[in-house]
């Protein structure tokens, strides 16, 4: 069903309902304008990950993301894409994004995605529900073109619902406390994972993830990611 008809009917209705304009400046005819899309400072190599609150080791230790949160223009599309529900975003990302994986020439491990396994850290269950889309599933679209020989496993890890939103809570250690207990797997655990977000904060999910991962059979765990605010 994620790249079946009822998606793609979903993001017409969207299209004709919202017409695309840039979520910069407005210029119409795409989500983000090529002149914003300048704007953008794509990262040229993956982020080495700071140490998590607890002092736990790292199940991922480097992660690869587009780009840096602070950047407005990126970080609008981001945004927009969660709250907003622009399913249809896709469209403008994925020639944006196969663009950006010629900056990573020469540390690029991937390759087309052979052997690899793409899956969505999980979203919320009760934020699915609140926003009507699962963001997550939009960026896994994006990166499923940049890596199309990879394979695609949406319901390897699961959320529980009636969880607080890690972006709120503020204390340090509380967000990987809180993702500790808010993630299981279902079903065997492939041997080359790349998990997929929209955003690497404290990591405490991408992290908690790695590691029941890891704990399953997982021998290589990365994470590829829109942006990174650290």
């Amino acid at each position: 069903m994620l790249f079946g008809k009822s998606s793609r009917l979903l993001d017409h209705i969207g299209s004709f309902l919202y017409p695309e304009q840039c979520v910069m400046c407005g210029a119409p005819d795409a989500w983000l304008c090529r002149s914003c899309e300048r704007g953008v400072s794509f990262l040229r190599e993956p982020l080495i990950v700071p140490p998590l609150p607890s002092g736990r080791p790292l199940s991922i230790d480097r992660v690869f993301a587009l780009a840096k949160y602070t950047n407005t223009p990126w970080a609008n599309v981001i945004t927009s894409i969660k709250y907003r529900g622009l399913r249809d975003m896709e469209r403008t990302l994925i020639p944006i994004v196969s663009r950006t994986r010629e900056t990573f020439a020469g540390v690029w491990p991937f390759g087309e995605g052979e052997g690899f396994t793409l899956v969505p850290v999980p979203t919320n269950p009760d934020h699915i529900e609140e926003r009507g889309s699962d963001h997550v599933l939009v960026w896994l679209r994006v990166f499923a073109h940049l890596l199309p020989k990879a394979e695609i496993k949406t319901d390897l890890l699961k959320r529980r619902s009636g969880r607080a939103a890690h972006a709120s809570l503020r204390v340090p250690g509380a967000r990987e406390a809180a993702a500790e207990d808010a993630v299981t797997t279902l079903g065997p655990i492939p041997e080359r994972v790349i998990l997929i977000d929209d955003v690497y904060t404290t990591g405490s999910t991408i992290q908690s993830c790695g590691c029941l991962l890891r704990e399953g059979g997982a021998r290589q765990v990365e994470a590829l990611v829109a942006a990174a605010s650290f």
